[in-house]
């Protein structure tokens, strides 16, 4: 007679969490990497492009959806210090530093944060959060993991911030 009870059921293991801000993330640099892929086809001279479905003959068209991206564009100047020479300071405080176009509101939300150089470069890094959580980057392996290429991406978040006229301090 056996007096021991049964081995009890495991646990099921819980799925993983929904990143619903990385989706959304995800889902802001594809629809930014395949506008930016149909404008480049375009303005290389063909005669279609296609990017989120849609089939487009002009780049104009394009650069209207791409424009329509952002909800908001916010900047931030350089750090100065307050016995600064007041022609010295002017010129820091009306050049902007930093850059940020929020894509997407509420949780999740999307934004992309750009540090603006003064010789033009730009370090475009695309950022998520769901509610009540920090702002996080996302990285090379979660755009990978979408079957996307980080480095053929991060041309195309360069070239949206040129495109996008908020972004000027060229």
């Amino acid at each position: 007679m056996n007096l021991h009870a049964p081995d009890p059921m495991p646990e099921p293991t819980p799925p993983e969490p929904t990143r619903h801000s990385e989706a959304q993330a995800l889902a802001k640099l594809r629809t930014i990497h395949h506008s930016i892929l149909a404008l480049d086809a375009l303005e290389a001279g063909a005669r279609r492009a296609e990017a989120g479905g849609e089939t487009f003959e002009d780049a104009d068209e394009i650069l209207e959806r791409l424009h329509e991206i952002p909800l908001s564009a916010e900047y931030r100047t350089d750090w100065y210090a307050l016995d600064e020479e007041p022609d010295e300071l002017y010129e820091r405080l009306v050049e902007p530093t930093e850059a940020r176009l929020l894509l997407c509101a509420g949780g999740p939300a999307v934004q992309l944060h750009c540090r603006l150089h003064d010789d033009g470069s730009r370090e475009p890094t695309l950022q998520h959060r769901d509610w009540f959580e920090a702002w996080e980057d996302l990285t090379a392996a979660a755009i990978v993991a979408a079957s996307l290429d980080p480095v053929a991406c991060q041309r195309s978040l360069i070239r949206f911030t040129q495109l996008i006229s908020v972004f000027a301090n060229d």
